[in-house]
């Protein structure tokens, strides 16, 4: 081979390697501009993982303080509840050990003791216009304190005695019992002086009933307190509902938008690679 020949040969391999570095350089800066565009996308996008995650645990925060709140408003509700329950519970326990026989006896009195006749009458207010077989009818918010009447709600004791138990039980728990009810019978209550050991000489079943009507006024009035932070406590749980539902839907679009980014950053890592091997022959 003359001078010349390898000269041409030497000229015809040099341009065919400057054309394969064009094509080289042409992919590379494909690669590169592919990788910057999916690197600018994944920056976007991680800042909005960012910034919805930042919201989610705000409202995951609000539920959680306002969980906490309801917790503590629940606990102060039920320990009001508990110091007036047991004496009812207590209470209600001696009617099943009451003498049936005592309110009989009772009941067959012509002319009473008038502190049990007075104690009746507190049974009359507090029976007054509620759900029960053994109610008071009264005219206009009104009734008449009689004896007739008032052995007419004793009538049938074994009858009156449930009732009682759910007039304790269920009808004060959920202030079915007007309220009118309680302040008269402890406005009577108070007048006469009545109370469990000035009637337990006089008459068992009369001592029963008025430790009954004075521990059920007492939790009246603490129902009365709580009922209000009951509704509160319902309103609140509405609204724990509400913020629970706003953290799963927030937290639902930082997982949705976290799981977007991964395949992002797998595109990135893809073409990145792709851009790295085509510079590194674009070297050799």
């Amino acid at each position: 081979m003359t001078g010349v020949n390898l000269l041409e040969v030497i000229q015809t391999t040099v341009a065919e390697l400057n054309e394969v570095l064009v094509v080289k350089r042409v992919e590379v800066e494909e690669k590169r501009k592919s990788a910057e565009d999916i690197e600018a996308v994944v920056k976007v996008e991680k800042e909005k993982v960012e910034t919805e995650s930042s919201l989610a645990q705000i409202e995951l925060d609000k539920a959680a303080a306002l969980k906490e709140f309801i917790a503590n408003k629940k606990e102060g509700i039920e320990g009001e509840i508990a110091v007036a329950m047991p004496k009812v519970n207590e209470t209600l326990a001696k009617l099943d050990n009451m003498d049936k026989k005592q309110v009989e006896f009772i009941k067959s009195l012509a002319s009473p003791d008038e502190k049990i006749k007075q104690t009746l009458y507190v049974m009359m207010h507090l029976f007054t216009d509620v759900p029960l077989n053994c109610s008071v009818k009264s005219t206009k918010g009104k009734i008449e304190l009689a004896w007739n009447g008032a052995k007419l709600l004793i009538k049938d004791p074994a009858k009156f005695t449930e009732d009682m138990k759910t007039f304790g039980k269920t009808l004060v728990r959920n202030t079915q019992v007007p309220s009118a009810n309680f302040s008269r019978a402890k406005k009577l209550i108070q007048e006469e002086g009545l109370s469990y050991e000035l009637m337990k000489p006089k008459s068992e079943a009369a001592a029963t009933f008025i430790e009954f009507a004075i521990n059920i006024i007492e939790f009246s009035e603490t129902m009365a307190k709580v009922g209000p932070m009951e509704e509160e406590l319902r309103e609140l749980s509405k609204k724990l509902a509400e913020a629970n539902e706003t953290a799963r839907v927030s937290q639902e679009k930082v997982d949705s938008l976290n799981a977007k980014l991964r395949t992002l950053i797998a595109q990135y890592d893809e073409v990145n690679g792709q851009k790295e091997m085509a510079l590194a022959d674009a070297k050799l």
